[in-house]
């Protein structure tokens, strides 16, 4: 079955592929927190057979890995490996790799990949995390739904401030626009971004003469 990978965000994937190893039967622990710098490592794995294994979930939302990226992560997994002291690493990818492509890479023994058609076929045997799975878009795609509707916001619009302005009676000098522009303000900024600060302006001859009523 077709499922849509990338429709997850980084961190999404990464708890898809630690839930799909679990269910393989190793033992995991991931490396560092999502978004944070994990030197190409997401996870430390251990199979039954007690092999140690390092793990990158690499998300992307292209259909194929262009060749020169997928060189780097497999080099830099190969580096990873010589560096921990473990034996196999293992690159979980949303996107196909096919067996051309691989053909054409640098020897590896000791890297697998599982690519998009693999992780599509290990969900498709383990119903629980699939249906989950399956939920959790269908309840993303309800939410972006809702969000794309263009909520009202709440409070004064543009058009309600115009109407105000229009409304003050000719001659009530620029105090009184003023008061209703501040007014205004408040309630769009606070409580969302805090109470806005406003200055008073110097009095002079000119800014007397253009704020007194005529």
């Amino acid at each position: 079955m077709k499922y849509h990978l990338d429709a997850l965000d980084p961190g999404e994937f990464e708890r898809l592929c630690g839930a799909l190893l679990v269910a393989q039967g190793f033992r995991v622990r991931r490396v560092s927190r999502p978004g944070e710098r994990d030197h190409g490592i997401d996870f430390w794995a251990e199979s039954n057979d007690d092999t140690q294994w390092i793990v990158q979930a690499k998300l992307l939302s292209r259909d194929r890995m262009p060749m020169s990226e997928l060189r780097r992560v497999l080099l830099d997994l190969n580096r990873a490996l010589a560096i921990t002291g473990t034996q196999t690493a293992l690159l979980m990818t949303t996107t196909p790799v096919s067996a051309r492509v691989t053909d054409e890479l640098p020897p590896a023994p000791n890297v697998l990949i599982w690519d998009a058609e693999m992780l599509e076929s290990i969900l498709d045997g383990e119903p629980l995390i699939r249906d989950e799975f399956l939920s959790y878009l269908e309840s993303k795609e309800r939410f972006d739904a809702f969000a794309e509707q263009g909520v009202p916001r709440s409070g004064p619009s543009s058009d309600d401030l115009l109407n105000t302005l229009k409304a003050i009676p000719e001659g009530s000098g620029w105090q009184a626009y003023e008061n209703v522009c501040v007014r205004y303000s408040i309630t769009y900024s606070y409580p969302h971004s805090g109470c806005p600060r406003f200055r008073a302006p110097a009095r002079t001859a000119w800014t007397d003469g253009m704020l007194s009523t005529p």
